[in-house]
């Protein structure tokens, strides 16, 4: 929502780890800072009395708003924290 440069990643290897990948404890709290980051980021974005939620992201590809994004990784996240097993 951000980033006038933004170009789409090659699916799906833009978003996901090779499969041989291994994760260390490093990698894992490396992921868990990057997501308090992106979701700070998306909350100071909803917090801020200029957002217009409704607003067409003016380099966005097919008329997304603010909001449907918010809402994309709003549910994105709730998808995926309900896989999280307690330890």
């Amino acid at each position: 929502m951000r980033n006038p440069q933004y170009k789409e990643m090659e699916w799906t290897k833009g978003y996901w780890p090779v499969r041989e990948a291994q994760a260390d404890v490093a990698a894992w709290e490396q992921s868990v800072r990057q997501f308090l980051s992106d979701r700070k980021a998306i909350g100071d974005i909803v917090r801020d009395p200029r957002t217009d939620l409704h607003a067409l992201i003016p380099y966005g590809y097919g008329g997304h708003t603010i909001l449907r994004e918010v809402l994309v990784v709003a549910d994105h996240n709730a998808y995926h924290v309900g896989e999280l097993e307690p330890v």
